[in-house]
């Protein structure tokens, strides 16, 4: 029997695709060992829905090749074999786990993102009633998803018995679960990605920055994308979907989520990395104005340099060096040279807040 893609390519996709998610898996692991901050729920979200993403790419290496196996012999490609029988009901019992366990990656990543934002609107009333009607929304709308899969077989004995989920009242209800899940997971999809923005649009930052914070929250389009395309791909109107297209496009959606999920962690994690850098470059510059019997040459380096960025920024005020914080909360620390090259410190911190 013709497949709908390649056969080798079925497989290649899904050992690509756990390689890449698990890549990130652990680098977004990383980020919190590094960062020395305790588990939280975003991080417990997070590993649940990689957790489920290895349920259904793993299963789905298993049933494509118990699925070809059945279709060869049906068409005589092969002589029967013993365990047939086995193969249908492990493929028929493996997509029901599979399917369930694509809407439970798929909305541990939702609540991931949730419980990230959760820590910005804390303190914000309005802000927090919203979170907490779109947290109990998301959790009906999987509660609902889980019943029409449970319904798209006339009974359970169906679900776990080969041949027995074909009738056209079968057909008819599988297609109202595929549709009804994509409903509502490209709807929280959105609800979820407009939750922030006008907190974020409301920040004192350059526009830049908010483009960029904006632009991540908005990661979720590529979540609805591919929402979209499988969708679209599965949908055949009178007939079940096929199994090929089921393991590619549920391995694939599967890994998005979770990768698009783990971008905000990863771009906390850049972030830090590059002020590290940043005040590691300040330090020396520093250090070697103050060493090696030249600190007159080196503090006139010094005092010569100016360094731009959105954090940190060096500038000369007449015969001293001054270091300021460029941000809302505002730090400046003056240096000022005396006698035999010794540097005394002195400190101003002003903080302002606006509601």
């Amino acid at each position: 029997m013709d497949s709908p893609i390649p056969r080798p390519a079925i497989r290649s996709t899904g050992i690509a695709m756990i390689v890449l998610t698990t890549l990130v898996a652990i680098a977004r692991a990383a980020v919190t060992f590094i960062q020395h901050r305790n588990v939280t729920g975003e991080d417990l979200w997070l590993l649940a829905s990689y957790s489920f993403f290895l349920v259904v790419s793993i299963l789905y290496l298993y049933i494509v090749p118990a699925f070809f196996r059945l279709t060869d012999l049906a068409v005589g490609a092969i002589e029967p074999y013993p365990t047939a029988g086995d193969d249908a009901v492990f493929i028929q019992k493996g997509l029901f786990v599979a399917s369930a366990s694509l809407w439970f990656c798929l909305w541990s990543a939702k609540f991931s993102l949730l419980f990230m934002y959760k820590k910005l609107v804390d303190k914000l009333p309005l802000y927090l009633k919203l979170w907490w009607a779109l947290a109990i929304f998301s959790a009906l709308s999987l509660v609902g998803a889980m019943i029409t899969l449970f319904l798209a077989c006339s009974n359970m004995e169906a679900w776990f018995t080969a041949g027995m989920c074909y009738t056209p009242r079968d057909i008819v209800h599988a297609a109202i679960s595929i549709w009804y899940a994509y409903a509502v997971d490209v709807l929280t999809d959105l609800l979820i990605m407009f939750l922030p923005l006008r907190l974020v649009l409301n920040l004192q930052m350059p526009l830049s920055r908010k483009l960029g914070i904006v632009g991540l929250f908005c990661l979720g389009w590529i979540c609805i994308a591919a929402s979209t395309i499988r969708v679209t791909q599965l949908a055949n109107p009178g007939h079940q979907p096929t199994v090929p297209w089921l393991a590619v496009w549920g391995t694939i959606e599967s890994a998005i989520a979770f990768i698009t999920v783990s971008g905000p962690g990863l771009y906390r994690a850049a972030k830090l990395l590059s002020k590290t850098r940043r005040k590691y470059y300040v330090n020396e510059m520093y250090h070697d104005s103050n060493t090696g019997g030249n600190s007159k040459q080196g503090a006139s380096r010094l005092g010569r340099s100016q360094i731009h960025d959105d954090s940190v920024q060096l500038r000369s005020l007449g015969g001293t060096s001054a270091i300021t914080a460029a941000a809302s909360n505002s730090s400046e620390e003056e240096l000022f040279g005396v006698d035999r090259g010794a540097i005394h410190v002195r400190t101003a911190v002003t903080v302002e807040s606006k509601e």
